[in-house]
């Protein structure tokens, strides 16, 4: 997961999967192919810093947020990872939702997840 090299005793994010929480921990060695630390083997380890200790206890995932939309993109959208995308044109945000008209629904409604699209 990370390109990062630890130095033992590093202070670390670790969990095995996304949709594990975060933990903290201190990073001893890689062993095949897993973090090992004081508490334990893991998959996924990124350096305990200033950018990252806000996902300690989360299962957030640490790359940055989606990029930001204008009025009128172009843009796919759904509501959560288990149904098909959409095209929709974006119209703002309000709070964690994205508002956006559907194309073929001819209804303006908030989607949790918005990503650019070429159509």
């Amino acid at each position: 997961m990370s390109e990062v090299k630890f130095e033992p005793f590093q202070k670390v994010l670790v969990r095995d999967c996304d949709d594990s929480k975060w933990e903290i921990n201190l990073f001893e060695r890689m062993v095949d192919g897993k973090y090992l630390c004081l508490a334990g083997a893991y998959y996924q380890c990124l350096p305990y810093n200033n950018e990252t200790k806000h996902l300690l206890g989360t299962t957030d995932s640490p790359t940055p947020p989606e990029p930001e939309f204008k009025w009128g993109d172009h843009v796919e959208v759904r509501n959560d990872k288990y149904n098909d995308w959409k095209k929709a044109l974006f119209c703002n945000r309000n709070g964690g939702l994205n508002i956006c008209l559907a194309i073929g629904d001819s209804m303006v409604t908030g989607w949790r997840r918005c990503r650019h699209a070429d159509w």
